[in-house]
């Protein structure tokens, strides 16, 4: 354990400590001693207690010999003045010392104590700062989290303290000192910065200020909140990666050098402590993102392999109940997705998203026993949504499965329902879909896939798949400007139920009546054939996915 010159000073505050000379080089202090003049050993980085009377040198007259050769070592010492100044004491404290010791640093004290006080206090606050230091290593080496830490660091920092995360969202904070200052409470309160205290911190450039400090040092600058007080603000680095930032509200004080050398021992075990956390975080997830990548093409993924794998990642099952969800952004957002990765882990921890083929995947589980639905998906993205606020985005996702072999299938309808869906311009949720659940665009994907992947010979149009009542209903509504293919749509889609289907067109249920049994009679059918009833909603669909490709064509057209 080494402390610094000025770490000495603040650790002896109390006794008012001065500077009286200072060595060119200035080591760290390992020790402390009494200082016995004619001791040969002595070291530099060991601070030295003495009484001055120990050191004075008599005045000499013209005759007496010369004194000797000023010391070699440039040691640190502490003089202890006494309470009454003998005879011949200077005013000038290094007029009266031996020559020896006058290249040397001195201190002293302007309050009266004696030298076993003083040796007392400083081996005290040395003990305590060694266990201290001892004791936050040991706890990041057994991946303590950095609330633990600054736990056993607040009675010796005595000034509240918090921690961001890159994201601002608090990872620690201070329970024994506390302060009024508003940015704090919110955020002790909230989890997170709160917008009001991030528009003043970029006000005031507190970041871009930070930004241009020399790595490891810290800013002292004034509180945003109140500029009548002082904060310490610092970053906390792995190499180039950005670990946390720390705000340390001194209150009116200005904070001392000794203070800020204080602070260095904490800073060091939180890097360590961040450092450990990350990689195992980090690890644990390549781990995780590792076997999904491999189980999109699953090919040379044996049984045994992948058994051993997930038994290692926690949330993982070979049989679970899962979603798969993807994201997708407007081409004009040009965004990084490496950089909403990390966005959207540092934010909402529970979510460990995935890139690829250049889409943001999220793979969602869920408890066995749970049906899962499309209400309860929409609540499991109102977090995302609200990391998402500022974007144009699609999130795409799948029906849910079981076996975690079939995310490459996942993956497929979480692509095609977001082809399915037109995107709009607006970043207004209540006009675009921002939720696509495959679900209800399967006819979407029976129709592609027929117009795809049917074999030339055999391929047809999708139009011409549609049944001839359908035709002939929509052919109708053209040339009259009626609406009869919409009723009877309507009432085939509520289950043949002439008053549930009156109630979502907003017109009386015998209106419904009188166009179903025109229709009936016109065509020669009967609507209650589940046949029939069959081919008008496949044929429904396809108007639908028709009405998509029509869109997506004009679309590019116009780009």
């Amino acid at each position: 354990m080494e402390l610094t010159l000025n770490l000495i000073l603040y650790l002896l505050r109390s006794f008012q400590p001065a500077v009286i000379q200072r060595a060119p080089f200035t080591p760290c202090i390992t020790g402390i001693k009494c200082l016995i003049p004619d001791d040969q050993n002595l070291s530099p980085r060991v601070l030295y207690l003495a009484n001055l009377s120990d050191l004075y040198t008599p005045p000499q007259s013209a005759d007496s010999p010369a004194c000797s050769a000023p010391s070699a070592k440039a040691l640190i010492i502490l003089l202890v003045p006494p309470a009454a100044p003998a005879s011949g004491f200077s005013d000038n404290l290094t007029d009266a010392l031996d020559p020896s010791y006058r290249s040397c640093t001195l201190l002293t004290v302007r309050k009266p104590a004696s030298a076993a006080l003083l040796l007392n206090t400083l081996l005290e606050s040395f003990h305590r700062i060694t266990a201290w230091d001892k004791q936050m290593h040991v706890g990041a080496l057994e991946g303590e989290p950095p609330q633990s830490l600054l736990n056993m660091s607040e009675d010796l920092l005595r000034c509240p303290v918090m921690l961001f995360d890159p994201g601002f969202r608090v990872l620690a904070y201070s329970r024994k000192y506390s302060t009024n200052n508003p940015g704090f409470q919110a955020a002790v309160k909230s989890g997170y910065t709160s917008p009001d205290t991030m528009a003043l911190t970029r006000e005031l450039h507190i970041l871009s200020r930070l930004e241009k400090v020399e790595q490891g040092k810290s800013l002292i600058a004034p509180a945003v909140e109140d500029p009548n007080t002082n904060n310490i603000y610092h970053c906390l680095f792995d190499g180039s990666r950005l670990l946390c930032y720390i705000c340390i509200f001194c209150g009116s004080q200005v904070p001392s050098s000794g203070y800020q050398d204080l602070l260095q021992i904490f800073f060091t075990n939180m890097t360590y402590c961040l450092q450990r956390n990350y990689s195992s975080e980090r690890y644990g997830q390549m781990l995780y993102e590792t076997i999904l990548l491999r189980l999109m093409h699953p090919e040379t993924v044996t049984g045994e392999w992948l058994t051993d794998r997930i038994a290692s990642v926690p949330g993982l099952e070979e049989n679970g109940n899962y979603v798969l969800e993807v994201l997708q952004f407007d081409d004009a957002a040009n965004l990084s997705p490496d950089y909403l990765i990390r966005h959207i882990q540092i934010t909402v921890p529970e979510l460990k998203p995935f890139l690829y083929e250049n889409h943001i995947c999220l793979l969602l589980s869920f408890p066995k026993s749970t049906q899962i639905t499309d209400e309860q998906m929409q609540k499991r993205c109102l977090h995302l949504q609200q990391i998402l606020t500022r974007y144009h985005y699609r999130i795409g996702c799948s029906i849910p499965f079981q076996a975690i072999r079939d995310i490459r299938y996942a993956y497929r309808q979480a692509i095609s329902v977001l082809s399915f869906t037109p995107s709009t311009d607006s970043r207004d949720p209540a006009d675009a879909e921002r939720i696509c659940f495959f679900s209800g665009h399967i006819y979407d994907y029976l129709c592609a896939a027929a117009e795809q992947y049917a074999a030339a010979p055999f391929r047809i149009p999708v139009r011409l798949l549609q049944c001839s009542l359908y035709r002939s209903l929509k052919e109708q509504d053209a040339a009259n400007h009626t609406h009869d293919l919409l009723t009877v749509m309507t009432y085939l889609y509520c289950d043949c139920n002439a008053t549930s289907a009156a109630r979502q067109l907003y017109v009386h249920r015998n209106t419904v009546r009188n166009i179903i049994t025109r229709t009936e009679k016109r065509w020669q059918t009967d609507l209650s054939d589940p046949n029939i009833r069959q081919q008008l909603i496949l044929s429904d669909q396809m108007e639908h996915y028709l009405l998509v490709q029509s869109a997506q064509a004009d679309t590019e057209k116009q780009q």
